[in-house]
């Protein structure tokens, strides 16, 4: 049998095109990892982009959320006796109450640190209280303490007392009686 031989020139050739393939195939290999690549870069940046949108969007409705409890914060905020233009205020009001009455008052004021669980609240802090003396008539003196505890406060009485002090031969609706009371001023109801 014979051998079959290739002429040189085919040979060559043959081996030209096989190391053209080559260099095809490996940058081919190589545009595919590069792609590979860019497409995890795109992927990063795309979770990326969906982590900003998600904490914006966070952002946004805890803007909304500010926003929408700021008139809330405000009557929570007036629920309370912040400074003492309020317990002036406060003050001025016992005393036109009294004033329209026709009863004397004496108030004193005392800020103390009290137990507030026992009022109802969660903690210890000051309080005020406000001890307060009236001198009148039995009717008016009833309607102070009734109007008192209809003001636009959240109070508790620690105590009242009542006294006659004189009474009248005449008409027993002019006899004078005294009350002292200590009421807790716990806030404004607003």
């Amino acid at each position: 049998m014979k051998k079959f031989k290739l002429p040189i020139k085919f040979n060559k050739s043959l081996i030209f095109v096989f190391s053209i393939l080559i260099v095809l195939s490996l940058g081919v290999y190589y545009l595919i990892e590069e792609l590979n690549i860019l497409k995890e870069d795109a992927l990063k940046l795309q979770e990326q982009i969906f982590e900003f949108e998600d904490s914006r969007n966070n952002l946004n409705q805890l803007r909304r959320f500010v926003d929408d409890t700021k008139s809330d914060r405000g009557k929570i905020d007036s629920y309370f006796i912040k400074d003492e233009t309020e317990i002036v205020e406060l003050l001025d009001d016992l005393e036109l109450l009294a004033e329209i009455l026709d009863i004397k008052i004496n108030t004193t004021i005392v800020v103390e640190g009290t137990d507030l669980t026992r009022y109802g609240g969660e903690d210890s802090k000051d309080i005020l209280k406000l001890n307060i003396t009236v001198q009148g008539a039995f009717s008016n003196i009833y309607n102070f303490i009734d109007l008192l505890e209809n003001m636009n406060l959240r109070l508790a009485f620690d105590f009242a007392r009542l006294n006659k002090i004189s009474s009248s031969n005449t008409n027993e609706n002019s006899a004078t009686w005294s009350s002292s009371l200590q009421i807790t001023i716990l806030s404004y109801k607003n």
